[in-house]
This record gives C-alpha cells, structure tokens and sequence, in this order.
C-alpha cells in the first residue's frame, strides 16, 4: 500500500504529498490531486486523478481500487467500450438541432469499439471516499467526446466501475 513518503509546501504554501502509488499529489480541501500514466485503448496517457478525502489521508481501499483497476485495466477497458456504445446509442438524437443534417453530424454511427475509442478522450479519473459506496472498490473514468455538438459545460461522459466491473454510464456529474 502505499504511504505518504514526504510532505512539502510548495511556493503557494500548498500542501504537496510525495506517494509511492500515486506519485506527487497536491492537497486541494477535499482532495488530493494528481496525475497518473494509464495506457487505456492502446494509448498511454497522463491523466488527472481526483482521490476525494475530507481526512487528507488516503484509505487502504482507495489503494487497493486504484491497483485493481490498473491490474485489470485491459479486461475492464473492452467492459467500459461496450457499455458507452450501449449508453450512445440510448441517448442518440435525444438533443440537438432542428436541421436533419446537422443531426446527423452531431449523432454519427458508433457500432463499434473503435468507433467509440475515436469519440472519447479521457479526462480524468475519480476515486471517492470508500465509505459513500459502503466500502466497495469505485473509480471514475471521466471523458470528453466528440458527438451532440459542443460540450460547453464540460460534462461529457463517466464510467463509474465498482469491484471492477462498469456498473453506471452517464455524463461526468455521476462522479461527484
């Protein structure tokens, strides 16, 4: 598990946390903030991480939900994919404009893995405090996407994953 190997104050007077699963976190009121490398379809990324604490301790399960997750990232991911095709196509033409062929453009076919994989960015990721899922293994994956026109309140889509298995889809508002 990991512990806070260092604590620091950088030049803001914030409190900055050196920890050997997540690496350099910066303490933000209720959370410690970060970023993580995560290779999610085929692409490495540097993501945010959000692990929410009102104690400015990190719990053993948010530990051990994040190390999961990214043990079985691989297995997860194609969970994640199906269910954004499911919840995209449940809400395709649900808003947009009047014009038929800008309805179009905003809804385009997603059938596939790979459709999605080239209509979604990750954003971030979001661990809550455990004891809000009655201590089960939840992470967020937040993304930005490419359809139903601009995203002017950022709030795209999340994939709430719990023990590891995609349990809810919905915009980015579900993480918090």
């Amino acid at each position: 598990m990991g512990l806070f190997d260092k604590f620091r104050k950088n030049n803001k007077d914030l409190l900055i946390v050196e920890d050997n699963v997540f690496g350099s976190l910066q303490w933000d009121d209720n959370n410690f903030i970060g970023k993580v490398k995560i290779n999610i379809f085929n692409s490495n990324n540097l993501v945010n991480i959000f692990i929410n604490t009102k104690e400015k301790k990190i719990d053993d399960i948010q530990y051990k939900t994040f190390e999961l997750f990214k043990k079985n990232l691989e297995f997860i991911q194609n969970d994640i994919l199906d269910k954004l095709i499911k919840y995209y196509n449940n809400i395709k033409f649900s808003y947009g404009p009047e014009d038929d062929d800008e309805m179009k453009a905003w809804w385009s076919d997603i059938n596939s893995r790979e459709d999605m994989i080239s209509k979604i960015h990750i954003d971030k990721i979001v661990i809550q405090e455990s004891h809000l899922h009655h201590n089960e293994r939840c992470i967020y994956v937040l993304f930005n996407r490419d359809w139903g026109g601009p995203d002017m309140d950022d709030n795209g889509v999340a994939v709430e994953i719990i023990n590891e298995k995609v349990n809810n889809v919905g915009y980015k508002d579900i993480a918090y």
